[in-house]
């Protein structure tokens, strides 16, 4: 799971930690339109170590496909369906 601090009220930090459904979704979300490695953990802040594991998930997984060989990564639209299904339930 990740780990976001968020300052509350000045100096005070809480540390929130994500489920794997939430990073999940991050990156989906941000390889709806095409992105590197480096836009990948920028975006879902994660560190590079971690981003890679999840990326390996989503492309054995078929969530995610590698256009150039582990540099470029798209949804693909089982990843789309995925990404639905949880949004919707996450509204509920």
């Amino acid at each position: 799971m990740g780990v976001i601090d968020i300052n509350l009220n000045g100096d005070k930090k809480k540390r929130i930690r994500r489920s794997k459904i939430d990073i999940t979704v991050a990156i989906l979300k941000i390889t709806k339109g095409g992105a590197n490695k480096t836009r990948i953990v920028y975006g879902a802040n994660l560190n590079f170590v971690l981003a890679g594991k999840y990326l390996d998930f989503l492309g054995k997984n078929g969530f995610i496909e590698s256009t150039n060989p582990k540099t470029h990564y798209q949804i693909t639209d089982k990843g789309r369906e995925f990404l639905d299904k949880v949004q919707e339930i996450m509204i509920e």
